[in-house]
């Protein structure tokens, strides 16, 4: 019989373990991060074009090569990192495969400098696509660079994968922060497009994530420690009232790798307990130290799951950190009551320091039915309780959160906040549409100075953003300023609501198709919309009420939650007994 199986050729192994290993620019980035770090580099330079489709480098100060290591360290399996087996249950180096640089060159135009020491000369050496063009000994400083043109170049089913170069930038400075927040004491720098944007030197971790996330980052976290035979744990969590609605800034670390755990993210949750509403997540930087027999990091060729002996033990040791850490905490929020011609009220405060944490572990609370509900599915349910517009008669507020109403078959209850949500949804939805926006010009414009990663989002939505009533324009560096508003926002709350949408764009790019017009009149809606605790007038709920039945849908919000329950006649007399 004729041969079936065959020995792949070499430049397809590399191409197949590049699909695993290099699937975009960012995690190239990582590899060639965490190969600078493993050569014991105290200063990185990165620099990107195009989101990293057309142009990564990086330099580094590291130990560098000599010229028959960089010959060998561009072919597969080639590491310094382990010589047998038994190296592989004491894994202390990030790199260890010897997969990264073969799969990088295989499918790109690579080029390679070092020098070492040791050698008066470095050596430069050039692949495209997998095959060597050029080895020549050249000048270069101790240490290593890194050159990648044209990633996926030959490989143009691999290439058409890659998103918009936004996208793809933010994957790299995703890969580039989870690095520099690790190592602290590394001096980096990163460049886009020629551009120069973070600059960070030798610092403590503090100062590291004030670095990255801005000045106002500090007011918001508090540091965890906790420690027993079997790991250490460190770092910082939010305080309960910074939660965000995006999980975007979280990040783990196990013996300073960057890793992905549900384990962990969920004992950090249930360590909050009903500190933070549903929804909202909190911003953590944890670092566990554990020795390496207790753990496996040779998983999968990304290196980002790995497998604990005692998981249990990580989510108990997690989870009592963050709890010791805010119950050591002052979180006394003081509310201050204006004054005004109400009656005269002492200032109310909620101490989160008497809440009684339970040791136990939280399951994820099962969703509502109610939310995976379509509208279409709410409005044929309740299509026939809304009462004639002439039959409404208000009763009053029930916990500054619901509005009652007498019609003649019973009681409507109305949540103000979904019903408003409704109501601005539709308006910012006919703004696009239509370019009618309204604007409020603010008396002094505002700046604020974003993360890079904030404002690569707001680079990418200024237009759409504009378009609903903002007038936002870039000041210099990440910063921007804001001219004027939607009417529809309260002047004071333009900052937290911009935040705001900027997390729910990061939450929701995880979707493959994302209508980024629709994403930002849901989340304005939603953000500016009035809240549950907001005490409203006669008047107020009249306008809203009437607002409300105006809109094209008025059952349901634009997120699918019910706007009217109705209790008819029949019920109440059911439940006296009266029938």
């Amino acid at each position: 019989m004729p041969q079936k199986i065959f020995i792949l050729p070499d430049n397809v192994v590399n191409k197949i373990a590049a699909g695993e290993v290099v699937q975009r620019p960012g995690a190239a980035l990582k590899e060639l991060l965490e190969n600078s770090i493993d050569s014991g580099a105290t200063k990185i330079e990165v620099e990107i074009k195009e989101g990293g489709k057309t142009f990564i480098l990086i330099r580094d100060n590291g130990c560098g090569m000599s010229k028959e290591d960089t010959l060998a360290s561009v072919e597969r399996h080639s590491t310094s990192k382990i010589k047998n087996i038994d190296d592989l249950l004491k894994i202390e180096t990030f790199g260890f495969r010897g997969e990264a640089l073969a799969s990088i060159a295989s499918v790109s135009q690579f080029e390679l400098k070092s020098k070492t020491a040791q050698d008066e000369i470095g050596t430069s050496l050039k692949i495209s696509g997998g095959k060597t063009d050029n080895v020549e000994s050249i000048s270069h400083q101790v240490g290593t660079t890194i050159i990648i043109k044209n990633l996926f170049f030959n490989i143009p089913a691999r290439l058409q994968f890659l998103k918009t170069n936004q996208t793809e930038f933010r994957n790299c400075l995703d890969a580039f922060t989870q690095i520099a927040i690790a190592h602290p004491d590394v001096e980096f720098k990163f460049s886009s497009n020629d551009e120069l944007l973070l600059n960070l030197s030798n610092e403590d971790l503090p100062s590291r994530i004030e670095s990255i996330f801005g000045e106002k980052i500090i007011e918001t976290i508090l540091p965890i420690k906790e420690e027993n035979d079997y790991l250490k744990v460190s770092g910082f969590i939010s305080k309960p009232n910074f939660a965000r609605k995006a999980k975007k800034d979280q990040f783990i670390f196990l013996n300073n790798r960057f890793i992905q755990s549900h384990t962990i993210q969920h004992a950090v949750y249930s360590g909050y307990e009903h500190l933070i509403e549903k929804g909202s997540y909190p911003f953590f930087v944890l670092n566990l130290e554990i020795l390496q027999k207790n753990v496996d990091v040779n998983v999968h060729p990304s290196k980002l799951t790995v497998k604990f002996s005692d998981e249990n033990m990580i989510y108990r040791s997690v989870n009592r950190a963050v709890r010791h850490a805010l119950m050591k905490t002052n979180l006394t929020p003081v509310f201050n009551i204006p004054n005004s011609a109400q009656s005269p009220q002492t200032n109310q405060s909620f101490n989160f320091q008497t809440i009684n944490f339970k040791n136990r572990f939280e399951q994820n609370p099962t969703q509502n039915n109610v939310y995976n509900r379509s509208e279409e599915e709410i409005t044929e349910r309740t299509k026939n309780q809304i009462p004639n517009q002439n039959d409404k008669l208000f009763l009053g507020q029930i916990n500054k959160k619901y509005l009652l109403f007498q019609t003649k078959d019973g009681i409507l209850i109305i949540d103000q906040h979904v019903a408003h949500e409704r109501i601005l949804y539709e308006e910012f939805s006919e703004y696009f549409n239509s370019n009618s926006s309204k604007s409020q010009q603010l008396l002094f414009p505002i700046t604020i100075k974003l993360s890079q990663s904030d404002f690569s989002i707001v680079k990418e939505i200024i237009k759409e953003l504009n378009s609903v009533g903002f007038q936002i324009k870039e000041f210099g560096g990440t910063t921007i300023a804001i001219d004027a508003i939607p009417i529809e926002i309260k002047i004071g709350k333009e900052e937290k609501i911009l935040q705001e949408v900027i997390d729910e764009f990061k939450m929701n790019l995880q979707k493959e198709k994302i209508d980024v017009r629709d994403n930002i009149a849901k989340s304005l809606a939603c953000k500016a919309a009035i809240k549950a605790g907001d005490e409203l007038s006669n008047e107020e709920v009249n306008k809203l009420i009437d607002e409300l039945f105006k809109t094209k849908i008025p059952y349901a919000c634009p997120h699918g939650r019910p706007v009217i329950v109705s209790i008819p006649i029949s019920e109440l007399d059911k439940r006296f007994m009266r029938i």
